[in-house]
């Protein structure tokens, strides 16, 4: 018997398939790169920034509450183990 198709299982895969490769749109790519993300150096700023884009997946129809908690999970697994320029890895 096929196994149900299950959504958040998908979801949860490809998003950590997609982190773990390091793959990033194009529009992401270039606020990742935008020189205004050099002001953001504060603990106070960050926290910010991060509700702002937690509010704005609110207005995005793909962006369910399952697809940000799945983001997030993915996220933490990584804290401290992605070689980013900005822990001194690359």
């Amino acid at each position: 018997m096929a196994k149900e198709f299950d959504i958040k299982e998908w979801q949860y895969n490809f998003l950590t398939e997609q982190e773990e490769k390091g793959e990033m749109t194009k529009d992401a790519e270039k606020i990742a790169n935008h020189p205004l993300l050099a002001r953001i150096n504060t603990k106070d700023e960050w926290v910010d920034v991060m509700k702002v884009l937690m509010d704005h997946g609110n207005t995005i129809s793909q962006v369910s509450d399952s697809v940000k908690k799945t983001t997030l999970m993915a996220m933490v697994k990584t804290i401290g183990k992605k070689d980013t320029p900005q822990n001194g890895a690359l």
